[in-house]
């Protein structure tokens, strides 16, 4: 049984040798996160949900880097998403006030349950799972009504809404 899974183990090595790896435009390769033989030994135990949480990690900046969030250097605000006026339009709870311009992009976020140490009880992080992309169209000083352009999940109240913040009278793309 040695010998089969040893020839399984560099039949895959010789399939992966020549494919893109996921990650590889951010310089950072995936596939040995989620193929290390210590994330295959720990399937089904708790080590492997930190190594699910590190591959998440690692790929919501590429996706960020699709939307055009966040770019370098921008101060980075994080919102909710107030109420949800029709399906595809949110209302946020930032406006002009707090940095967000008209036709601004913002991205929505929906926080999982913490990871927590299995043995210190301390919360290690909360991830954060992407939901859509909004274009604000209606913005007044405290608040701005947003349509969905893009949408991995349907929004809901209490979301986070992720934008950059403009100087006073800079715009956003």
């Amino acid at each position: 049984m040695r010998g089969r899974d040893q020839d399984m183990t560099s039949d895959r090595r010789e399939y992966d040798r020549g494919r893109p790896r996921a990650g590889d435009q951010t310089g950072v390769c995936m596939c040995s996160v989620l193929l290390s033989r210590r994330c295959r030994r720990a399937l089904g135990s708790i080590p492997a949900v930190f190594c699910l949480a590190i591959a998440l990690c690692l790929e919501i900046p590429a996706a960020w880097s699709e939307s055009g969030l966040p770019s370098d250097g921008a101060a980075v605000v994080l919102t909710r998403v107030v109420e949800i006026a029709e399906p595809d339009v949110v209302i946020l709870g930032a406006g002009r006030l707090d940095g967000l311009t008209d036709s601004a992009r913002v991205m929505l976020l929906r926080e999982g349950d913490p990871i927590v140490h299995p043995w210190t009880g301390e919360v290690l992080g909360i991830p954060q799972e992407p939901v859509g992309r909004v274009r604000v169209f209606r913005l007044q000083d405290h608040s701005a009504r947003a349509r969905l352009e893009h949408a991995y999940s349907t929004p809901a109240v209490d979301d986070l809404a992720e934008f950059e913040k403009s100087a006073p009278g800079e715009p956003v793309q």
